[in-house]
Parts: C-alpha cells; sequence; structure tokens
C-alpha cells in the first residue's frame, strides 16, 4: 500500500468509528505500521516505542472547525494525540528521521535480553509482597503499575547517540526494517549487529526503577 491510499484508509478508519470509540486489533496493528514508517515523530510518541494498544477516536477543539482525530494509548496507560496530519511520504528532517528509527531498533534490540528479565525481577518482588523502591528517591513504589524502568550513568538517548557515531547513521540505518510494511516493529535484520548493540548497552549504561512520574518527566525533557 502506498502513501496516498495508506492515509485514505486511516480517514476511513477515523471516520468508521464513534467518538470515544477504540480501534480493532487489525486497525491498530494497521495504524502503527504506517505511523512506524511516516511519522516525523513516531518514536517520541510513543515514549521510545512502548508498545500501542489501541487507539482512540477523540475530537480536537483547537482549532476553528472542531475535528477528529487519533488517540495512541501506550501500554504503560499513557495517552497521545497522534495527529495523522502530520504524516509525511518523505521525512522533513531527514537526519531526525533516521536518528529516531535507529533509536527505536536500539530499544527493541534490548526489549528482551535485558529490560525484560530486569522488569521481571521487580513485578516478582510485588507479587510475593516485597518492598520495591524508587533507586532514583527512595521513596517506596506501592503499585505495579506505577514503576518504569530508566537507564542512567547513560541515558538511553545517550547510548544510542554513541553508538551512531561508533557506526555511523548511514550504516545503521540500512540495516532496519523500514521496508516491512507489514511489521509494526522498527528493528535491525542484522542479528549480529543485534547482538553486538546488547553488549555495547550493558557495558555503557545501567538499569534501575524509577516512578511512572518521574519516568514522564525526564522523557518531556527529551522532546524539548
Amino acid at each position: 500500500m502506498n502513501f496516498t491510499s495508506g492515509k485514505n484508509e486511516l480517514k476511513r478508519i477515523l471516520n468508521s468509528h464513534k467518538i470515544g470509540e477504540c480501534t480493532t486489533e487489525e486497525e491498530t496493528a494497521f495504524i502503527t505500521t504506517f505511523f512506524r514508517r511516516y511519522h516525523p515523530e513516531w518514536y517520541i510518541k510513543t515514549q521510545g516505542l512502548m508498545p500501542v494498544v489501541t487507539y482512540k477516536i477523540k475530537v480536537e477543539t483547537e482549532h476553528e472547525k472542531p475535528r477528529r482525530c487519533f488517540w495512541l494509548i501506550l501500554e504503560n496507560g499513557a495517552e497521545e494525540d497522534i495527529g495523522y496530519g502530520r504524516l509525511h511520504a518523505h521525512p522533513v528532517d531527514k537526519k531526525k528521521y533516521m536518528r529516531q528509527n535507529i533509536a527505536a531498533a536500539c530499544r527493541t534490540a534490548v526489549k528482551q535480553p535485558c529490560i525484560k528479565p530486569f522488569r521481571e525481577r521487580i513485578l516478582k518482588k510485588f507479587k510475593e509482597g516485597l518492598p520495591v523502591y524508587s533507586d532514583l528517591s527512595g521513596k517506596p513504589i506501592l503499585d505495579k503499575g506505577d514503576f518504569h524502568v530508566d537507564h542512567y550513568d547513560l541515558t538511553f538517548e545517550d547510548l544510542v547517540d554513541n553508538w551512531i557515531e561508533i557506526k555511523g547513521m548511514e550504516y545503521l540505518y540500512q540495516r532496519i526494517n523500514m521496508n516491512d510494511h507489514m511489521s509494526t516493529i522498527t528493528k535491525f535484520l542484522d542479528e549480529n549487529l543485534v547482538e553486538e548493540f546488547v553488549q555495547y548497552h550493558d557495558q555503557h549504561t545501567h538499569l534501575r526503577v524509577v516512578t511512572k512520574e518521574k519516568n514522564l518527566s525526564l522523557l518531556k525533557k527529551i522532546k524539548k
């Protein structure tokens, strides 16, 4: 599906639902795949590639004439106006677009071998009734829905920038599955490159537990 027909399909989905309704599983997969390729701030909107659960249809009232819009709902419960009017067939800022997709592929690379086991250890503490404290503030985290996993010493964004400096932006971008029109996930196609980044990640950064509120405030700083 080309850009024009894909955008027309987005419009059809947007107008096929009542205000407040959410997209179906099939529609969500299509929208995510399309936004992944053509939205200039996809990586930022998804808070560094947090999985999208669904899209809710809302009304945007900031303009003279109210209009429908998509709001993505992330796995952590956060909601964000995605704005399909900002889609571009060709990136306006190619360097920024390439960098965001490299960061997304890096995030995918470490999700299973690094972040998931760390997160599961924290969830196990909650299940066993053991105390969980924020590594940043030292305050107790009382609910399993109120913790996030954060990178420190080097933030994840700094880690990605260093990796790009070492490997080269064009080199890394050419090894991402950007031509896979059916995938909702941005990833490296070269497994050796995946393993190399995982090792680099483990050598140059660390993971910590922080509150959901604190982590979202850190992400907002990245947006500015």
